[in-house]
């Protein structure tokens, strides 16, 4: 019997790899560099303090040479948004008896409606001297502005009232005309203090009322509190 002797089985080929070698890290050429106090980090603490202080100072100068009336006329404005319609003022007052006497007066935000139509009328013909006197009546607060003759007649003084319109317009606030006459003539003013009020419709006031009262013969203006 004859032994077949297998062909030796060559080994498997070892393959070769290259080593790996670590890429170097990207901040190792980038050189650290060391706090350096600045000389003139003080600048910009002296200059914030510098404008606020010049801030500051003009402020308190234009505080200084406040005109009353604009500055009225703006606070108004924002009371008239923010505060109350109507405030207390205590008066305090002394008898014969040198005894103090304290009474609560209620008195309407209307102050800055006159001054706002006081600028208003500054440069407008005829009406430049209006002025208003505030007043408390069944209604509550009012202000009330006496018209010159030559101005309540609806046909001659149209001109006039329309420009007082214009001025009035946008108020939400009722204004109206209270014509005062004799009793004889109280059909005649009704008609007059409606004329009035619908010229003062026309040219842009919603709440634009007409009134009629006995007493002595006139016209007024009447701005009321809301």
């Amino acid at each position: 019997m004859t032994q077949v002797t297998p062909p030796p089985v060559a080994p498997a080929p070892v393959a070769v790899t290259a080593p790996v070698v670590a890429a170097a890290p990207l901040w190792t050429d980038v050189k650290t560099a060391r706090y350096q106090p600045s000389r003139t980090a003080w600048l910009i603490s002296f200059i914030d303090l510098t404008s606020l202080m010049v801030a500051f100072f003009v402020l308190m100068f234009s505080m200084q040479t406040l005109e009353r009336e604009t500055w009225d006329a703006m606070a108004g404005s924002f009371k008239s948004k923010f505060a109350s319609r109507e405030l207390v003022v205590e008066q305090v007052a002394t008898d014969v008896n040198n005894a103090q006497i304290r009474q609560n007066t209620v008195r309407s935000g209307l102050g800055y409606l006159n001054v706002l139509l006081q600028q208003h009328l500054e440069k407008s013909p005829g009406w430049s001297g209006l002025r208003g006197e505030e007043q408390y009546g069944v209604r509550g607060s009012e202000m009330v502005y006496s018209i010159a003759a030559d101005k309540q007649s609806p046909q001659d003084a149209k001109a006039a009232w329309e420009a007082l319109g214009a001025a009035l317009r946008g108020w939400k606030n009722p204004v109206g005309v209270r014509v005062m006459a004799p009793q004889a003539d109280l059909a005649k003013a009704a008609l007059q203090a409606q004329q009035l009020a619908l010229i003062l419709n026309a040219t842009g006031v919603e709440s634009a009322f007409a009134e009629v009262v006995e007493g002595s013969a006139g016209v007024q203006l009447v701005v009321r509190a809301k």
